[in-house]
């Protein structure tokens, strides 16, 4: 993948308003302007009409000079059929775009998805950086006793593949925000050992104080993302930050 993922920019709307689609170009731009090496867009990002009109290398490299990856999730979201959905990660160097597609979303959904999952890692590591889908941090499991958390297990040695792999982000965009405090808990379990764990999501009716949370060896450091203030006009919905992993 070249250099390592530094500098993100990190995307997120109001999903009563349409997708990214019409203003990709102005964000491109924007990414430059501010040296940014990788965009996410938070999921349900582009609507491709089925198939209709696919992205191109060039439409996202051919007018920037810094950005060097591209994350977003492809989908007919007209359908709004769960198997339509695809995240597409674009790499300036490659004309096709790595394809990704969710194995599970809740921790209660058979193990063989789970077990689907684990074995496509080596699919999801670009560099020193993993990609994990919406949801699929549940295949860490939170332990409770009398309601509370006790301590998050890893019956599918997750963990122990980012370390073997030696994964040091992982970037984990989301359709919209997951408000129980498992989650939480898990993204800081996976951010152990000096890892960055980077999400950013969708809001209903500017629901979230912030569509996105980053974490780094158990701690939270969403503080550390510069939000972009009025970033379009046109579009008060969309809500940009930016991030500097250290």
């Amino acid at each position: 993948m070249g250099r390592n993922i530094k500098k993100l920019m990190l995307v997120s709307r109001n999903l009563e308003n349409y997708c990214f689609a019409s203003w990709l170009k102005v964000i491109l731009k924007m990414a430059d302007d501010h040296r940014v090496d990788t965009i996410v867009f938070a999921l349900y990002s582009f609507n491709d009409g089925g198939g209709l009109w696919k992205l191109k290398n060039r439409q996202l490299f051919n007018h920037t000079k810094h950005v060097e990856r591209v994350l977003l999730e492809t989908a007919d979201l007209d359908l709004e059929k769960e198997e339509n959905q695809r995240i597409e990660f674009w790499e300036r160097r490659k004309s096709r775009p790595a394809i990704i597609i969710r194995q599970f979303a809740k921790g209660s959904e058979p193990l063989a998805r789970k077990q689907a999952f684990i074995r496509q890692f080596q699919r999801r590591v670009f560099g020193n950086a993993f990609i994990l889908n919406c949801g699929e941090v549940n295949c860490l499991v939170s332990i409770k006793k009398n309601h509370r958390l006790v301590k998050i297990a890893d019956p599918l040695g997750f963990t122990r593949r980012l370390k073997k792999s030696k994964i040091e982000t992982i970037i984990n965009p989301s359709h919209t925000r997951f408000s129980r405090y498992e989650i939480s808990a898990k993204k800081k379990h996976l951010s152990l050992g000096n890892r960055t764990v980077i999400s950013v999501w969708n809001d209903w009716a500017q629901q979230s104080f912030r569509p996105w949370s980053v974490y780094k060896n158990g701690l939270e450091i969403t503080d550390q993302v510069v939000e972009i203030r009025k970033p379009i006009e046109s579009r008060p919905d969309i809500r940009i930050g930016l991030f500097t992993i250290r």
